[in-house]
């Protein structure tokens, strides 16, 4: 049985928050995997508002028809877990995918508007029948984070922007009076990192 213990600080205008408590699990899921960089692209064909190609900087990207990918434009607009069906050398042609979050336009922008490409990663994270006490996912770069259902839908999406020490993160406890939708079991996380020039270091713990 492992014992968690949790101590969390926060300072918002001027205002300090604390909170710490400790969790004793026998289901305890650690994550340290890095992640490939991503790449800068171009929108040069917009389908729809949800499906086009993007042409990447680079034809060594290692993206094959099955694979999903993340994309943020200059403009806003997000689209994550998108599906690759073409690929034809830099060029890739992807369709569907989700919004990524309120702070995002779930719409794609004008052809021709430059972006970033990132292959999404998904990463297990059965926590079982038992709903998670304590998720938590840090990152040294910016990257794009999905918790999701067995169903493939999300709990919570976030983008971390990133801290060299890794510091930056995402944090959920459904016994600390956060909403009742967090209550759901993470079944995996899809990640997508969105830095060019360096590989993404992501750091996760969930505690059921």
């Amino acid at each position: 049985m492992a014992t968690v213990v949790v101590n969390l600080s926060a300072n918002v205008d001027s205002v300090n928050l604390y909170d710490n408590f400790s969790r004793e699990s026998d289901r305890v899921i650690y994550i340290n995997d890095i992640l490939p960089v991503a790449y800068t692209c171009t929108l040069t064909t917009r389908t729809s508002d949800t499906a086009g190609v993007v042409t990447l900087s680079s034809a060594g990207h290692g993206i094959v028809p099955g694979y999903h990918i993340g994309l943020i434009f200059a403009n806003g607009a997000m689209r994550y877990h998108a599906s690759v069906s073409a690929v034809n050398g830099a060029a890739i042609t992807f369709s569907a995918g989700y919004a990524g979050g309120d702070q995002f336009s779930a719409v794609l922008p004008a052809q021709g508007t430059a972006g970033t490409c990132g292959n999404v990663v998904e990463l297990p994270f059965d926590l079982t029948a038992a709903s998670p006490n304590l998720v938590i996912v840090a990152a040294d770069r910016i990257c794009h984070l999905a918790f999701m259902r067995s169903d493939d839908t999300a709990i919570a999406v976030c983008t971390l922007f990133g801290t060299a020490d890794a510091t930056d993160a995402f944090y959920y406890a459904v016994n600390k009076g956060l909403p009742a939708i967090l209550s759901d079991v993470t079944k995996k996380i899809w990640v997508s990192s969105f830095d060019t020039a360096t590989e993404m270091t992501l750091k996760g713990l969930g505690v059921a």
